[in-house]
């Protein structure tokens, strides 16, 4: 009986599978694309990311295929604060262009790019400004400043300039040339003889700032070293006889001392040390004096602690 009954609930699961699959006609699975067409993601083309003067960003592909099909950017992972067609735009070249509302601080930027068939691509762009080459500026003979750079890849990026911290009277374009990779400005900015502090302001760079000066050199005034020439020979004099200005110090006697004898003048010295000598004795009588009071007060110290001590054994025993 036990495998009649199994047989017979394996008969109406079969059958309860059929009536399944009879009711789900086979236009159902019509939308599971066949393995064939499925999407499989290529690798996106290769680009780069720039930031431009305005603050945005310019992230070149030269694939226009590609470009037509990116549907989202993510920045340092995370998604655009507005919608993606206010902030970005698509050109037909295959350049991609993100608003500056979207890079408000100096800093380096991850840059995630999502395009429909192909794989996220992710590229990166700093905004920190460089430091600037090194630089120099001069006056030139028509009364224009040269600010020599050297290097043409900076000085295409210069932008405006400033002269005592003032913008320039006029437009850039107007007063400012970049020739060979060094800048010139017109002398109508120089009107004063004075110096220039001149700043130059380079799209990506810190500001550079150099000085150059119009005022013309005064010649020396000749005369009044001459004049001023005459005094050294008085100071050579007296540097010539050191030894006047110690006789002076001496009263006026002293010619009549050097007249007579050097020898006077060293016999004073000789009762000097006499007199020294005289001191010596008392100076040692004073110092042995302390001596001997101090043996008689260790003598007197001794005897009397010796008192003390036979005076309080005395008392133990008693």
């Amino acid at each position: 009986m036990k495998k009649e009954s199994n047989a017979l609930k394996t008969v109406f699961l079969l059958l309860a599978v059929l009536l399944l699959l009879t009711a789900f006609p086979a236009t159902a699975f019509a939308a599971w694309p066949p393995m064939s067409t499925m999407l499989i993601p290529v690798n996106p083309p290769a680009m780069t990311a720039s930031f431009k003067v305005d603050g945005s960003v310019e992230v070149k592909t030269n694939d226009s295929t590609y470009a037509q099909k990116i549907t989202n950017v993510k920045i340092n992972g995370e998604p655009l604060p507005n919608a993606f067609d206010e902030l970005c735009q698509v050109t037909t070249s295959g350049s991609l262009y993100i608003d500056s509302y979207c890079f408000q601080q100096q800093r380096e930027y991850s840059i995630t790019i999502i395009a429909t068939g192909y794989r996220n691509a992710t590229v990166t762009v700093s905004n920190i400004p460089a430091n600037p080459p090194v630089m120099a500026a001069a006056f030139q003979a028509d009364g224009s400043v040269v600010v020599m750079i050297n290097d043409n890849t900076y000085a295409q990026k210069i932008t405006n300039v400033k002269i005592n911290g003032k913008s320039l009277p006029s437009a850039f374009d107007e007063l400012c040339q970049v020739i060979n990779g060094n800048l010139y400005i017109d002398s109508y900015c120089f009107q004063l003889q004075k110096e220039y502090s001149i700043t130059v302001i380079a799209s990506g760079y810190r500001d550079a700032v150099v000085t150059a000066s119009n005022i013309t050199a005064t010649p020396p005034a000749t005369a009044t070293p001459e004049t001023g020439s005459t005094p050294s020979v008085p100071s050579e004099a007296p540097s010539a006889n050191p030894t006047q200005p110690v006789d002076n110090a001496t009263p006026a006697a002293e010619p009549a001392q050097a007249v007579d004898n050097s020898n006077p003048a060293v016999e004073p010295a000789q009762p000097a040390e006499n007199s020294d000598s005289a001191v010596e004795p008392a100076q040692q009588e004073l110092r042995t004096v302390p001596f001997f009071i101090w043996i008689i007060i260790g003598i007197l110290a001794g005897g009397l602690i010796t008192l003390i001590v036979i005076l309080i054994m005395k008392k133990e025993k008693a």
